[in-house]
Order: C-alpha cells, then structure tokens, then sequence
C-alpha cells in the first residue's frame, strides 16, 4: 500500500535505503546523529537520510549533542527530525518523519484520524490506545506504540509504502 501524498522516487530513496540496508551506519536513537567524546557517531534513520545526501555533522557540546549541516541549506539542524523545508525536497513530510523516527527509536507517537498515515501506522503499531477509552481508533485520535524497528525493517517499510 502507498501512502498518497506520502512518496519519495526511487531515485530520491535508493543510496538512503541501500544505506539503511547494508550497515553502512551505526544505529542510534533519539538524534539524527549523536557523536560521543570518542568520535563514534551514532545515526536514526533520518540522520542517515541527510548523511547519503552529503551532510556534515559536528559535535557541538560536552552532552554528545550534534549539530547537522545540510546541504545547500544554511541553518543547523540538531534533534530527531530533518528540518521540514529541507526534508520535503527530498520528498519526507513531516508525518513520513514522524513515523519513521518512532519506528527507530522504538518510542509511542500520535496520530489524529484525518493523518493520512493512520492506517499504516495501526498495522506497523505493537499497541493502539485511543485518546478517549473505549472509542474507535479511527474515529479518534490515539496513540500508537513501536518497538525499535532495525534499519533493514525500515528500509523495507520504506520500500513498500513511499517508494514509488
């Protein structure tokens, strides 16, 4: 199933997810990239996105915070998603980072019933919990809960709904 208006072309996805399926980066959570006092740098999914793409990443403070520089975009970029001007040339909407960013971390996100992302996320969710108790999850808004998906079950989720 291919999510409408949630797309990417093959040529937008292919070095990201051969990336993703080869293990040419170490996963990590919770920061696009998180660099430690070592050096070792440490990738979500979306890290790795802007990586293949030719961004440079720096660490920035003593808490292994990085910062992101993307390309041909002028401001930095730090946290757990890409920024969103930026993103959607490369064909990520928010919702799409949103999602994928949940599946590698392994956290719980939300999703109201007019995202159109709502039926993929019930069938990838470990855990639906609507809003209201007792009513329809796609009536209402809800939650959802993942577990840590790896990066070759991302890729493969990409694949299957964004890649066109």
């Amino acid at each position: 199933m291919k999510i409408e208006g949630h797309t990417m072309s093959a040529a937008q996805a292919d070095a990201w997810l051969e990336a993703l399926e080869r293990g040419a980066y170490e996963q990590g959570q919770g920061f696009l990239c998180r660099e430690d006092m070592s050096g070792n740098k440490t990738f979500c999914c979306l890290g790795v996105r802007a990586a293949v793409a030719g961004a440079t990443f720096r660490r920035y403070d003593f808490n292994d915070d990085t910062v992101i520089s993307l390309p041909g975009w002028d401001q930095l970029n730090a946290g757990e998603v890409l920024d969103s001007a930026w993103a959607s040339e490369q064909g990520l909407t928010c919702e799409m980072q949103n999602l994928l960013s949940r599946l590698n971390d392994g956290t719980t996100t939300w999703f109201s019933h007019s995202e159109p992302l709502l039926e993929l996320a019930k069938v990838l969710a470990d855990k639906v919990t609507p809003k209201v108790p007792g009513a329809d999850p796609g009536s209402m808004g809800c939650t959802f809960e993942f577990h840590k998906h790896t990066f070759a079950e991302i890729a493969k989720i990409i694949r299957e709904h964004f890649v066109v």
